[in-house]
Formats: C-alpha cells, structure tokens, sequence
C-alpha cells in the first residue's frame, strides 16, 4: 500500500506595495541599483506567506533576476547576485520598521 502525508500547505501571498516596509525596500533598491524598484505579483512559490501571514512580519520577495529560475540550469549575474545582497544588506541596517 501506498501512504500519502501531507507535509505542508502553501497558499498565495499578497503585500501591499504601499507600506513603509515596501517603501524602505524601494529607497533600497533605488539606491544601489540607481533606478526606481517596480514591484509585481510572482508567479512563483516561496516561503513569503509563512513569514506573512503566520509571524506577521513585514514581507516582500526580492532577488537578483536571471533566466530559467529554479531550473537545473539556473542563471544570474554575480554583479546582480552582489547588488542584490547589498539592497538586503542596506534595507536590514535602516528599515525601523
């Protein structure tokens, strides 16, 4: 016999781009990558609603962008990957939230 277990339960997740948390990511964005942040729904799962919904901490997905995401020959560039470390960087050390 076959036993099937459920091991977890993911749902969609949308954030308000109004929210000053939204708002420090932006000044975030803007200044490391010196161009404005443009927010939109992804198409993809992540652990956004966990953090969101259950720990109700304020949440948006970011990341470096690339081709072919989460596929075996998933790509970036590393000045994306580093510019993208140091907007998390920068938002961490000056979001009051």
């Amino acid at each position: 016999p076959i036993t099937i277990e459920k091991i977890s339960d993911n749902h969609s997740c949308y954030r308000d781009p109004g929210t000053p948390f939204a708002a420090a990511l932006r000044q975030s964005v803007a200044k490391v990558r010196r161009r404005p942040a443009q927010f939109c729904v992804s198409t993809g799962f992540n652990d956004m609603h966990f953090f969101a919904n259950e720990l109700r901490i304020p949440t948006l997905g970011y990341g470096p962008g690339g081709l072919d995401f989460h596929a075996i020959d998933e790509r970036a560039k590393i000045k994306d990957l580093v510019n993208t470390a140091t907007i998390y960087t920068d938002l961490l050390t000056t979001f009051a939230g």
